[in-house]
């Protein structure tokens, strides 16, 4: 008999509710699309999820691809515009922080992205 009686002699169940793995799934889909995001390799986030959750090797490559198709969804749901209007912040906020550290390799490869962001090269050179 699964469960456990209260003081009043009901049963209590011990079976978690309804919708608790689910939610555990989603969990585990968002700790690896930050994992992603934050350039870990799809091996370093098996051995993550194995740590963490005991994962087998093809459960946790169910977690990443799902993790890949939310990150694509969302890109996919923002404007052309906005994501290139994102990206040129983020190129100019690379190429400062890459200035003040003297790596000026990666500041031309922030400028050259932001330059390709702007149509100021390739094709469309000014």
């Amino acid at each position: 008999m699964a469960g456990k009686r209260d003081r009043s002699g009901s049963q209590k169940s011990d079976k978690r509710a309804a919708g608790h793995k689910s939610a555990e799934i989603a969990r585990q889909i968002r700790e690896c699309q930050d994992l992603l995001i934050g350039f870990k390799s799809a091996r370093e986030i098996r051995d993550f999820l194995s740590t963490k959750y005991g994962m087998e090797t093809r459960t946790a490559d169910d977690r990443i691809k799902a993790a890949r198709e939310a990150i694509r969804d969302d890109i996919n749901g923002i404007e052309r515009q906005e994501l290139a209007a994102t990206m040129a912040e983020m190129c100019i906020s690379i190429a400062q922080q890459a200035q003040d550290r003297g790596q000026y390799n990666n500041v031309i490869g922030a400028m050259r992205l932001l330059g390709e962001l702007g149509g100021l090269s390739g094709q469309n050179r000014v």
